[in-house]
């Protein structure tokens, strides 16, 4: 069997091997406050996840309207986003592709 594969089913093997590497691999999400009010907190989690992971954000750190930032993801693509602004508003993203699509919020 292994002999009628040959080249060509290695390197299939070989990708299909590689596919959860690369799934999990470091990537930039931007996230860009369009909207008028201050964002305070940006919180990250995997969906279905019962706990918001810590703050994105340094303690003294804020998103000013029309300014963005950008992190570095390394726990996969499919991410929850909970944004909390200065006046206590929240909005949350859920299953969010931060791989395709950076955020921007209108708030």
């Amino acid at each position: 069997m292994l002999k009628k594969l040959g080249a060509s089913g290695l390197v299939l093997a070989f990708a299909v091997l590689l596919v959860p590497a690369v799934a999990l691999a470091a990537h930039d999400f931007k996230l860009t406050n369009k909207g008028t009010h201050q964002i305070d907190h940006v919180y990250l989690s995997k969906p279905n996840e019962d706990s918001w992971g810590d703050d994105q954000l340094d303690n003294d750190e804020v998103i000013a309207p029309g300014r963005k930032v950008t992190w570095s993801i390394n726990d996969g693509c499919i991410q929850d986003v909970k944004i909390v602004y200065h006046d206590k508003h929240k909005e949350i993203e859920e299953k969010f592709d931060t791989c395709k699509y950076d955020l921007e919020m209108t708030y």
